[in-house]
């Protein structure tokens, strides 16, 4: 019974790994966009920051 729960949390973690890497490729250019955007114009709360 523990072997097989232990079993099922592994199969679930491989999931989501796989999952993440389809979202990641999925949305990679959108990622990147947003990601050069703040490089060149900051992030939106910048001027609010104390540190």
């Amino acid at each position: 019974m523990k072997r097989d729960k232990e079993l099922v949390k592994q199969i679930k973690l491989e999931d989501m790994k796989i999952k993440e890497k389809i979202w990641l490729k999925e949305n990679k250019e959108a990622i990147d966009k947003q990601n050069e955007r703040i490089k060149k114009h900051g992030c939106f709360s910048d001027e609010h920051r104390r540190f």
